[in-house]
């Protein structure tokens, strides 16, 4: 029994943290049903203060929940038991939930294992020490000709909490587009805004100076000049950001204590995931976004270059779906122009450190 319990175990986690690993904040990939209309949420009810709950369009249409409070958010199996339980922290699956597996399943076609027993008391096992979780949940599909409202059960802190969404036709789909205002430029410098869950930042500095962009609370976090690419490992940004995977931050980042730099890159070329151009869950939900084109989101990044202070200054505007329903033939072609080159310079950039710790640290001078 203990053995099929572990194993059991072994499976859910194996299943959940490689969906996640394929899983990053910027997602090109759609599953076939994703070609003819995209996921979203309508409300979270009621709002809870430190509860965020998003969808995403990954290799099927994905729900990420963020809980960074002490109370366990319990999300309900499609047959009414809790299948996965997040806190501050802790990410926990129910073995007897059918619904546990099904979640870390795209395709929906894997078998599930004998026994689960789901009516019974929920058997929790721990998937990661974090606080936010993605899952493939069953009842966010889409059927061709049908209504395609869906709803997620929930509780939180004695509370019942109803997810509701539907979806949009990808023709008429409304959606969010970041922009840049302004930013450093000149030759040798080019800094580039890219769409995404959390909104991707490039820049390329083949000049003689050094382009210094700190973190959200004010401390170093990247340098970017003639000799090459340095990250602030005691910034949290350097873990958020994606300089080589986005992952939990340590204990040993702190933002008060002299930087301690590492080579990312022998070349000035760079991207990062730039939080401080992402919208809050909230916005996501189309009960409260309205059906005119707006900004929600005005932003701005502060760097240095060559010593002289500057701004990064971009806003996200709100593209309602009757608006969108004629397609704007700039914004179409951006991801198509720079989607995948963001995703190929974070994945050379991460290749490229891992390259780099194979031969000695070089030191900086």
């Amino acid at each position: 029994m203990r053995g099929s319990i572990r194993a059991a175990t072994a499976i859910v986690a194996a299943a959940f943290t490689t969906m996640l690993f394929f899983a990053p904040p910027l997602a090109v990939a759609h599953e076939e049903t994703a070609l003819y209309a995209l996921a979203v949420i309508h409300e979270v009810s009621p709002a809870v203060e430190g509860l965020e709950v998003k969808v995403a369009q990954l290799t099927a249409h994905a729900v990420i929940a963020t809980n960074r409070t002490d109370d366990p958010f319990v999300v309900e199996g499609v047959d009414g038991e809790p299948f996965l339980r997040i806190r501050r922290g802790r990410v926990e699956a129910n073995l007897r939930s059918p619904t546990a597996y099904k979640a870390a399943d795209p395709t929906g076609e894997r078998p599930l294992p004998k026994g689960l027993e789901p009516q019974k008391e929920a058997r929790w096992t721990v998937l990661a020490r974090r606080s936010t979780w993605s899952w493939f949940d069953p009842r966010v599909v889409y059927r061709r000709g049908a209504h395609n409202a869906w709803t997620i059960p929930a509780t939180m802190g004695g509370r019942d909490i109803t997810i509701s969404g539907g979806f949009e036709p990808m023709e008429g789909h409304g959606h969010f587009r970041t922009a840049l205002d302004s930013a450093p430029t000149g030759a040798g410098l080019d800094i580039r805004m890219f769409d995404g869950l959390v909104p991707g930042m490039f820049a390329r500095n083949t000049t003689t100076k050094v382009l210094e962009i700190p973190g959200r609370q004010g401390e170093p976090f990247l340098e970017i000049g003639p000799k090459g690419v340095f990250g602030n490992e005691r910034s949290p940004e350097y873990y958020l950001s994606g300089t080589q995977t986005v992952r939990e931050v340590p204990a040993l980042a702190d933002p008060k204590a002299p930087p301690r730099w590492k080579r990312l890159s022998e070349e000035p070329v760079w991207s990062w995931l730039e939080y401080r151009a992402r919208l809050s869950a909230s916005t996501h939900q189309r009960s409260t976004l309205g059906t005119t084109e707006h900004t929600v989101l005005s932003w701005t990044t502060p760097v240095m270059f060559g010593g002289e202070s500057l701004e990064i200054v971009g806003h996200v505007e709100w593209i309602p779906p009757r608006v969108a329903a004629a397609p704007d033939p700039a914004s179409e072609s951006l991801l198509s122009r720079w989607g995948r080159p963001l995703i190929l310079a974070l994945a050379i950039g991460a290749l490229t450190a891992l390259l780099l710790r194979l031969k000695p640290r070089p030191a900086r001078v």
